[in-house]
């Protein structure tokens, strides 16, 4: 499984111990990543990198609760499965939708032992919303 998850997640894999905020987490990731977020987001990509990270970080965060609302049904669930660290991981969909999670900076994924162990990261800032959108539903 690990061989799986280290090439469908190799540019959105983190080589580091979990950090808790977007914006510590956005400071570590490696190029391709960032570019990627980057694209995502629709950051000029003609900036320096620290400016890139700083856009990211103020994007992600403004962007969050209406990228989350546009999700379908399945995907909220699988959300709200990572949200509270009970993933059904025999589910086929929850590696697309993990994908899609990371791809746009709302969960990250870091590794350690060279991959042999995965764990995975809301940002606390999104966490802050997230709580926020459970609430007032």
């Amino acid at each position: 499984m690990n061989n799986f998850v280290r090439e469908l997640f190799s540019v959105e894999t983190i080589e580091h111990p979990k950090l808790e905020t977007l914006s510590e987490t956005l400071e570590i990731i490696q190029d391709d990543y960032l570019e990627l977020l980057v694209k995502n987001y629709y950051v000029d990509d003609e900036i320096t990198r620290n400016q890139k990270i700083s856009e990211l970080n103020e994007k992600i965060k403004a962007e969050f609760r209406e990228r989350l609302l546009k999700f379908s049904a399945e995907e909220h669930k699988s959300f709200n499965e990572f949200y509270n660290g009970v993933v059904d991981y025999s589910d086929e969909n929850v590696y697309v939708n993990l994908k899609k999670f990371t791809n746009l900076g709302m969960l990250f994924l870091f590794t350690i032992n060279d991959g042999k162990l995965y764990t995975f990261k809301i940002p606390d800032e999104l966490c802050v919303v997230y709580e926020e959108m459970l609430k007032n539903s």
